[in-house]
């Protein structure tokens, strides 16, 4: 079995749509707070290209952890 975990933030943007950008492996104690600080300087410095339109505020952080089993 293995086990990946990805951090995944998620932007609001100015086509009303929602986009995601996920980072691989992040820190096992990582803080909503921390997470949010990161993505307040990514939409400070306008650094992504969308076709979902530009970021524009922050909706969510979250963690997204995957199982995986080989059938036997």
């Amino acid at each position: 079995m293995s086990q990946k975990t990805k951090l995944e933030l998620v932007f609001n943007t100015d086509a009303n749509k929602k986009r995601i950008i996920a980072v691989n492996n992040p820190r096992a104690d990582v803080t909503k707070s921390e997470a949010e600080a990161a993505m307040q300087v990514l939409l400070e410095k306008n650094i992504f290209q969308s076709s979902a339109g530009k970021l524009t505020s922050i909706s969510e952080a979250r963690l997204h952890t995957v199982n995986r089993t080989p059938l036997a």
